[in-house]
């Protein structure tokens, strides 16, 4: 049973980590700045490896019918996007995507056009990357899948803890827009971060959440 999590969530992480290498490309080429994209203070984004994890599910079922597997890849891919987006603006009073702007847009939160190459990403995923990743993994020894995972999830947990504490504390200071506001919230974070006790009494950590947010 443990075994099957940390292997599960090894797939997470990977495909958190691919998803915010997506996402930092695609705001590169439009902005021509770097920007955290994820919630997160390290390099990955959570619903990346959610949807991944997902779409390996539903691959699972019905390996053989591309086209059934691309309707339900856009159909989940839209449906975890949009409660993602719902329950955080809920939760921060923020949002860290806004499509109000494209064509054929719900609220804001979802696309046609991201939700149409999500399931295409998810084709990708499924058919050349995963087995890709699968067998790179069992190339390990399961004790050493099992310690890089057992580190990995104790490094996740304490970024979200810290994070999820962060973000809470300038809830306030967030005024809502229908934008992408991750610029605006990495600035909120670094001033939290500068003012704040605990961080001065350890600027090596400081130094090291500021660079990550840059």
């Amino acid at each position: 049973m443990l075994n099957s999590f940390l292997y599960f969530f090894l797939l997470f992480i990977i495909y958190s980590f691919i998803g915010w290498i997506i996402e930092m490309i695609a705001t590169f080429v439009g902005t021509k700045k770097l920007i955290n994209r994820g919630f997160l203070i390290g390099p990955y984004c959570p619903i990346y490896g959610f949807g991944a994890l997902i779409m390996l599910y539903i691959l699972s079922s019905s390996k053989n019918n591309i086209v059934y597997l691309y309707v339900m890849f856009v159909v989940y891919a839209s449906l975890l996007e949009y409660i993602t987006s719902y329950l955080m603006e809920k939760l921060f009073n923020a949002r860290w995507w806004d499509y109000s702007k494209d064509k054929y847009n719900l609220n804001g939160r979802i696309c046609l056009s991201n939700s149409l190459a999500f399931g295409i990403l998810g084709i990708v995923l499924g058919y050349i990357i995963n087995p890709f990743v699968v067998k790179t993994l069992n190339m390990l020894s399961p004790n050493t899948m099992n310690w890089i995972a057992i580190l990995l999830f104790i490094i996740f947990a304490l970024d979200f803890l810290i994070t999820f504490n962060i973000v809470s504390r300038i809830r306030k200071n967030i005024i809502l827009i229908n934008k992408d506001m991750t610029e605006d919230i990495n600035k909120q974070i670094s001033k939290f971060i500068a003012t704040n006790h605990i961080f001065k009494a350890f600027p090596l950590l400081k130094q090291k959440i500021d660079k990550i947010k840059r």
